[in-house]
């Protein structure tokens, strides 16, 4: 069983990925108490990256993985200290250069019951579906800057937007 969102966002795919680059913005924008992104290791059209968050005050870190290929498909797969396991399932398709069709898909890893597996999957995909909400009206407001200004903890932007640009040729 899987759950599954959609949406059309006002905004160039690019900045879409660029998101999970930016830790910061999973404590300002998501309010949550610890984020960290790292290991960030580009390898031809796949980017990989590992994170620990903590959702909520008290609790154990969640470990998360990205597996992007290319700026339109990629997963995430988390681990929670716990033992639940769940992927997400992203894909991005650009409809203009500043119109993308975003779809998801929520899997969880299955617990002692079905019913109980069902009810972590739509928490799970409810709560993923709240953080993102979050991010839309940032996405449409943001405005492209090449060389952006980064504050401490920011993220490795610039090394991820090396990698995007092989997706755009040579005016990209």
């Amino acid at each position: 069983e899987d759950a599954r969102a959609a949406w059309q966002i006002g905004s160039h795919v690019q900045e879409l990925v660029e998101n999970a680059v930016d830790q910061t913005h999973f404590l300002a924008v998501h309010s949550l108490p610890s984020a960290q992104v790292f290991d960030m290791q580009p390898e031809g059209a796949t980017l990989n990256m590992h994170g620990k968050f903590v959702m909520a005050e008290g609790t154990e870190p969640a470990r998360l993985e990205w597996n992007w290929s290319g700026v339109n498909f990629g997963y995430v797969h988390t681990r929670t200290a716990d033992g639940l396991e769940n992927c997400q399932l992203l894909m991005y398709t650009p409809i203009e250069e500043e119109l993308v069709q975003v779809r998801f898909t929520t899997v969880v890893k299955h617990v002692r019951d079905d019913a109980l597996s069902r009810r972590i999957l739509h928490a799970t995909n409810d709560e993923t579906i709240r953080l993102f909400n979050q991010d839309i009206e940032i996405w449409e407001a943001k405005i492209y800057r090449p060389r952006p200004e980064l504050a401490q903890g920011d993220g490795d932007f610039m090394k991820y937007r090396r990698w995007a640009k092989q997706f755009y040729g040579s005016s990209g």
